[in-house]
């Protein structure tokens, strides 16, 4: 009961946090804005204007830091039963793997999109599940 509180409790922080940098600029932390981000390499962002440096710098870095944060999180949920191990590049990988399946969902939140993905690849299967399997 205690870790499935602690891991809405966590959820929730997150998409608050999300939330509040969505005012700033609409749309900025949705699936959408952030895809390429998440899954390109620093070295193909742009990076030729100090504007769209600081931008890539922010979205390659909210992105994984969704993702790690979705992770362990998640590792606190009773109905998620993360591997040991996993990564938090891993989780990443899972995370644009998620969205590149799902176009439809790309306008929902990135941490909303991070914790589904994850919840999705690790979710436990029957009362005695295994977290190593």
């Amino acid at each position: 009961m205690y870790r499935t509180i602690m891991a809405m409790t966590l959820l929730i922080v997150l998409v608050i946090v999300s939330t509040a940098n969505a005012q700033v600029t609409k749309q900025d932390f949705s699936g959408i804005s952030n895809l390429s981000y998440c899954k390109g390499p620093a070295s193909s962002l742009d990076y030729s204007t100090p504007g769209a440096a600081f931008d890539t710098l922010l979205h390659s870095g909210y992105c994984k830091g969704i993702a790690e944060g979705a992770l362990r999180a998640l590792k606190f949920s009773d109905t998620t039963c993360v591997p040991p191990g996993v990564t938090n590049g891993q989780a990443l990988l899972v995370v644009v793997r998620y969205m590149e399946q799902h176009p439809e969902l790309l306008h929902l939140d990135l941490a909303v999109l991070a914790a589904d993905a994850l919840h999705t690849a690790f979710a436990c299967h029957g009362s005695g599940s295994d977290p190593a399997r």
